[in-house]
């Protein structure tokens, strides 16, 4: 009789090469899971370090890096302009502040940094469009004095340029080189547009735009012989007492002017002005210039005749005025070929930036930049 084989329990032999082949089966499946996840990171790491697009004009993508480069170049010139009143504050508390209601600085730069790229774009599909030459070496001058400027800011901070570069633009300092480039190209395309279009300007447009824009054209020159009402020591107008002495005096003063005095002479002697020694007491200003109202509404409100004078009181005291001069349509109408130029130049960028073809486009990193 044979022997039963007993099927649930195996040999020694098959037992050995079972487990083998689990061992081979689990020691490869790791390996392989190993260099799949080995994979990923290789990939998640070469994605991370590719640049990454903000925005879109049209079907050019705009990389991070160079609205970083618009983006400082705006954020910079706000805040040039605020430390010339607010010295002690800092970048990061002005681009944080209100620049109006509901938009902070920051956000009011990337605002300009997105219409400064889209500007720029639109130029440069133009000036490709038309085929146009610049001069090859003033490009490369201007490319030389620009690194220029970068190497002497990096070697008093004592960094290098790639670091310089982020500093001033938040990018490398090649990028911040391509940028350039394709700005300065633009901008002389655009100032060959303009000068094209200056051109076609009709005499008849000079007029009746000056007409019309007059008082944002012109230049006065008024002389004034200025007494104070303004404590500059402690930044406070004067108390009721030295308000009226001041007051008394001046309308002696200009009594005496009516009387025949020499006007000019008076100011030497008299004037308060604490730039009378370099001016003399007289300045040229446009209306926009003058940065006190009663002045200005005083020299352009009414067509006055040379040498006409009142006295004007301002917030800071009594102006005795002297009307010299003011310009004419000659001497301005270069000035108002000028601004319509530009504005048939901003008026084709416009009609431009309507086109589908230049749809803004955002990514999120816009609304999280």
């Amino acid at each position: 009789m044979k022997d039963k084989v007993i099927l649930s329990e195996e040999t020694p032999d098959v037992e050995e090469k079972k487990k083998g082949k689990e061992e081979i089966i689990i020691k490869y499946g790791f390996l392989a899971l190993a260099i799949i996840l080995g994979i990923c990171i290789i990939a998640f790491a070469a994605i991370s370090l590719l640049p990454s697009s903000i925005i879109s004009v049209g079907d050019e993508k705009i990389m991070e890096s160079e609205f970083d480069y618009h983006y400082f170049e705006q954020a910079n010139m706000l805040y040039q302009q605020v430390l010339e009143y607010y010295p002690d504050v800092s970048m990061q508390v002005f681009m944080l502040s209100e620049y109006q209601s509901g938009m902070t600085y920051h956000e009011f730069a990337k605002q300009l940094a997105l219409e400064r790229i889209a500007e720029i774009h639109i130029l440069m599909d133009m000036a490709e469009q038309e085929s146009y030459i610049f001069d090859e070496i003033e490009l490369k001058d201007s490319k030389d004095n620009f690194k220029m400027s970068f190497q002497e800011y990096a070697d008093q901070t004592n960094v290098s340029l790639d670091d310089a570069a982020k500093d001033l633009y938040g990018c490398k300092f090649n990028i911040v080189m391509t940028i350039y480039e394709k700005t300065w190209i633009s901008s002389k395309y655009q100032d060959d547009m303009i000068r094209e279009m200056k051109t076609k300007v009709e005499d008849d447009q000079t007029i009746e735009y000056y007409a019309a824009y007059r008082d944002e054209l012109d230049q006065v020159t008024l002389k004034q012989l200025f007494i104070t009402t303004y404590d500059r020591e402690i930044n406070s107008p004067f108390d009721d007492i030295r308000y009226e002495e001041a007051k008394t005096r001046a309308a002696a003063i200009l009594e005496r002017i009516d009387d025949g005095e020499d006007y000019d002479a008076l100011v030497m002697e008299l004037s308060e002005d604490p730039s009378i020694e370099e001016t003399l007491g007289e300045y040229t200003s446009k209306k926009s210039e003058i940065g006190l109202p009663e002045l200005a509404e005083w020299a352009f409100s009414v067509e006055r005749n040379e040498g006409d004078i009142e006295m004007v009181e301002t917030q800071i005291g009594f102006h005795i005025t002297k009307y010299i001069s003011r310009t004419e349509y000659d001497d301005v109408v270069a000035t108002v070929r000028d601004n319509i130029a530009y504005g048939m130049m901003l008026q084709a960028l416009s009609e431009k930036t309507s086109l589908p073809e230049y749809e803004i486009g955002y990514y999120k990193a816009f609304s999280s930049y």
